[in-house]
């Protein structure tokens, strides 16, 4: 099920090496702000429908803008330093 836009969506790694993601969905020229809420050592990977990666955003930095280049299902996968394990809180928001 997509992720609902202006809500906190948990993404959960419980083992090391293991990812986590979500998924939005966007018409073309939709706007995303992801903010970080809790943090885990890591980034976020922004894949467009096609798979291809449209953005990078790195888990200790400050809230990043994608804009959807088309319209489609869009994935945030979460890919964590090394061993890490725990819970990244993210909000996603339409701009």
């Amino acid at each position: 099920t997509p992720a609902t836009p202006d809500t906190e969506i948990p993404l959960t790694i419980n083992t090391p090496g293991q990812q986590a993601s979500t998924t939005i969905d966007l018409t073309t020229g939709d706007g995303v702000s992801i903010e970080i809420v809790e943090r885990i050592s890591g980034r976020l990977i922004v894949s467009g429908p096609d798979g291809a990666e449209i953005a990078t955003v790195l888990t200790s930095g400050r809230p990043s803008t994608v804009e959807a280049p088309t319209a489609g299902t869009y994935t945030i996968t979460l890919e964590p330093d090394d061993a890490t394990t725990g819970t990244l809180l993210i909000r996603l928001t339409r701009t």
